[in-house]
C-alpha cells in the first residue's frame, strides 16, 4: 500500500469516527440539556428548542443520518478527485 493510499484511508476513517462521535455527543448533549431544562424549569428560545428536540428525537435521527450520508459523499468525492483509486498498491 502506497503512502498516499494509506493517508487517504486514514482520512476516510477519521471522517467516519468524527460522525459517530459527533452524533453520539449530539444526542447525549440534547438529552442532558433536556433533563436540565425540565429540572430547573428554564425558559427562553434556546431551552424551548431543546425541549422540542427532546420531544421529537426522530428529527434528530434524520439529521444524524443526513450528516453520515453527506460525509460519505464528500469522502468519495475527495477520493475520486485526488485519484486515489489510480495509485499502485505495490510498494
Amino acid at each position: 500500500m502506497g503512502v498516499h493510499q494509506a493517508g487517504a484511508q486514514a482520512v476516510l476513517q477519521h471522517d467516519n469516527h468524527v460522525c459517530v462521535c459527533g452524533g453520539g455527543a449530539g444526542v447525549g448533549g440534547v438529552e442532558a440539556l433536556g433533563l436540565l431544562a425540565g429540572h430547573f424549569r428554564t425558559g427562553g428560545i434556546f431551552w424551548n428548542a431543546v425541549r422540542r428536540l427532546n420531544n421529537n428525537f426522530s428529527a434528530l435521527g434524520y439529521l444524524i443520518i443526513a450528516i453520515f450520508a453527506l460525509s460519505w459523499i464528500v469522502s468519495i468525492a475527495i477520493y475520486k478527485w485526488r485519484r486515489l483509486d489510480d495509485l499502485e498498491l505495490g510498494a
